[in-house]
Order: structure tokens, then C-alpha cells, then sequence
């Protein structure tokens, strides 16, 4: 499921090197002050983008909808009997979908400029969604009025890159030309997109996700539930296997004994007059010692 605005929002908030859980629990504290809503309470999610925890850290995208919503979806889904797998807000599915229709060259990771600058325009409504992307990162997320056509512009920033467009048909014509004006390189995938269909085709594999407290509790139970069936199966194994290791230990003895016997009987003549051997050797030795401690006339 993908919530699209205004259904859900998403800034961009910096915060130091923290681990994903750290961050999640971060912004759950801090959310009421970036995001309004009259004390609403919200369901928040962030994932930081390219390179991750550093010394200089990348700005958190952070997502957020409504809990009684999120919490409805949930309920009505089950009611149909849906399974429902995950919640993101659409604007980290267009940040997906510019990673996946327009990914960073070699050369664009090397350097500045146009090579790293990526723009997703989404309209949706009377809205332009403006998500951009610069050198991998989410650095902007702006919304502006479909008709005036100058300030999305104006609105995407000063240094052009490539641009992927999400409108309907009749949207799609106009921007296309402001856009390329502008100096944008317009990315034009096989078949052209709405904002709706594109966040519902990046649903699956978008981040961050808005987990509500019901659906974490239910992925416990599964993950609890999963643990013990793999136990249960570990011993099955382990007791269906012990029968056939032991076969197998057994057999790998006899023939370790049957090699031993074919052995003994090939070595046993040659051992036997190497003990004669020995003997008659310590005699001779025994007889020599006697002779050169004994006088000459003895």
C-alpha cells in the first residue's frame, strides 16, 4: 500500500550518526515538530540515503502518516481477508523509482554537476510533488501549484540535471517543455506514468516503511512463530538424520577393519622375521659384549 499525499509527508531532518533503530526511535520523539497536525498521533519511518552513518551524515527522509489511518488500512485489510505487507508513503516510492529508472554512473559518482543531480516531478491533484535527488541523496522535497508552471521550475533548483515526470497526459506535455527549457533532461521510461500507478509499482520495495505498533506486534508473533517451526524441523532433521550417520559410521568401520585384516595377513610373515631378525642381532651383540669383556686366556 502506498499513501499518497495528503494522505502522507515526508522532510528531510538532520540528525547525527545514529543506527536505524536509534533513528526510528529519534524521530518518533522529535516528529510533532516537523510535522503538523494539530497533536495528531503520527506513524513515522526514516531511512538516510547514501552514505549512511559518516562524520558528515546525509539528512534522515522521513516519512509519516496518520496512526488511526494506518491502524484502519490494517483493520479493513484483515476484514477481506488481505494480507497486508507493508505501508510506505508514496514520496519514498518516487525516490525509488528515480533510483531504479535513473542510477548513478560511474563518472556521476565521481563528481558534480548534472551527472548527480536527479528530479522526480509528481503531480498529484492540483500539486506538484518535487522530490530531488544529488548524488544519491534526497536534498530537496518541495510542492508547488500545477498551474504555474514557472515556479516548478523555479522550485526544482538552480543546476539542472535528468528529470522523471509523473503526470497524466495532458499535464505531462506542458511540464515536459518547461522543464526541458529549463535544462532538465527529461528520463523517459518505456511506458510513461501518473504519480498514483508509480508509488503503487515501487510499494514493495520502497523505504522507510510505516510500521504501526499492531503491525510490529503481528511480525514478532510470525518471526516467533517462524523461529519454531525451523527448531521443530532442525530436530526432525537431526533425529531422521542420526539413524543414517550412524549406518554410515558403522560401514566406514568395517571397511577400515576388513582393511586392517587384508593388511595383517600381507605384513604378518615379514613382521615375524624382523622379530627373528632382532633377536638374533641381540644375541650376536650380547655375544660380542661378553667376548670383549672376558680375559684371552678365558
Amino acid at each position: 500500500m502506498a499513501l499518497v499525499p495528503p494522505l502522507s509527508e515526508a522532510r528531510l531532518i538532520e540528525l547525527p550518526p545514529l543506527r536505524s533503530a536509534e533513528i526510528e526511535a529519534v524521530l518518533r520523539r522529535i516528529a510533532p515538530r516537523h510535522f503538523l497536525g494539530g497533536g495528531r498521533d503520527l506513524i513515522v519511518g526514516g531511512e538516510r540515503f547514501g552514505k549512511g552513518v559518516t562524520a558528515d551524515p546525509a539528512p534522515v527522509f522521513t516519512a509519516a502518516a496518520d496512526r488511526n489511518l494506518v491502524e484502519a488500512i490494517h483493520q479493513a485489510a484483515r476484514s477481506r481477508d488481505w494480507k497486508l505487507d507493508r505501508i510506505v508513503s508514496a514520496q519514498s516510492a518516487w525516490v525509488h523509482a528515480l533510483l531504479e529508472e535513473a542510477p548513478l554512473t560511474a563518472t556521476g559518482r565521481s563528481g558534480n554537476g548534472p551527472d548527480t543531480t536527479r528530479l522526480a516531478v509528481a503531480v498529484v491533484g492540483e500539486v506538484v510533488y518535487l522530490v530531488r535527488l544529488v548524488d544519491g541523496q534526497p536534498d530537496l522535497l518541495r510542492r508547488t501549484a500545477a498551474g504555474d508552471l514557472s515556479e516548478i521550475v523555479a522550485a526544482a533548483g538552480p543546476e539542472p540535471g535528468r528529470a522523471l515526470l509523473l503526470a497524466s497526459a495532458e499535464m505531462r506535455v506542458n511540464l515536459d517543455r518547461v522543464l526541458a527549457e529549463g535544462g532538465w533532461e527529461m528520463i523517459s521510461p518505456e511506458t510513461p506514468r501518473t504519480a498514483q500507478v508509480e508509488a503503487t509499482r515501487q510499494a514493495a520495495s520502497a523505504l522507510p516503511e510505516l510500521v504501526s505498533p499492531s503491525q510490529t506486534q503481528a511480525r514478532r508473533l510470525r518471526e516467533k512463530s517462524r523461529t519454531r517451526i525451523m527448531l521443530g524441523m532442525a530436530a526432525l532433521l537431526l533425529v531422521s538424520e542420526a539413524p543414517v550417520h550412524l549406518w554410515g559410521v558403522k560401514r566406514a568401520l568395517d571397511e577400515v577393519r576388513s582393511e586392517r585384516a587384508a593388511l595383517r595377513q600381507l605384513y604378518e610373515p615379514a613382521l615375524a622375521q624382523r622379530d627373528s631378525l632382532d633377536r638374533m642381532i641381540e644375541r650376536i651383540e650380547s655375544l660380542q659384549g661378553v667376548e670383549q669383556e672376558s680375559t684371552r686366556c678365558t
